[in-house]
């Protein structure tokens, strides 16, 4: 996000991609979902945690005052070590927790509405940010809304 007064960066996205030997840059879509079912999702997801924690941080130390925001996966959010993770990614690169976004989808929050909302009230006592991506995808009601203690809301663009 770029501040349009001043062209300030404010945040970015980590955004994960896989390059072929070739060069050929290979498409999200064409790997993210392997990596769902087989479960590598999550060792994978906590490596990008940790990465852009770590560059958001070097960025912050060098002057440039960004955060980062970084996707969840489904699998990812419902482990039990998740909250520990972030915990952990912060810890290790001295991150201040506010200069991190996560992103979780409605449908990932609304697996387990309860168990959900236990976590985002963990991850929010760290000082993280929470955002809803995709909104508009999924459940789509603004009642939702009000249930999760959540900070940004990403519209999609098909709502």
């Amino acid at each position: 996000m770029v501040q349009l007064n001043g062209g300030t960066v404010k945040s970015m996205e980590a955004l994960l991609r896989w390059r072929r030997p070739s060069g050929q840059v290979v498409a999200p879509d064409a790997f993210i979902p392997t990596l769902e079912e087989s479960g590598l999702i999550v060792e994978v997801g906590v490596f990008v945690l940790e990465e852009a924690c770590r560059q958001t941080y070097r960025w912050r130390d060098v002057g440039l005052p960004t955060a980062v925001s970084v996707n969840v996966s489904p699998r990812q959010f419902e482990t039990g070590t998740f909250v520990n993770d972030v915990h952990l990614a912060l810890e290790r690169s001295g991150l201040d927790p506010t200069s991190l976004i996560l992103e979780m989808t409605e449908t990932t929050l609304m697996r387990d509405s309860h168990e959900s909302d236990v976590r985002l009230a963990t991850l929010k006592d760290l000082g993280v940010r929470l955002a809803i991506d995709d909104f508009g995808t999924g459940y789509s009601s603004l009642a939702y809304l009000q249930q999760f203690p959540v900070d940004i809301i990403k519209i999609d663009r098909t709502f």
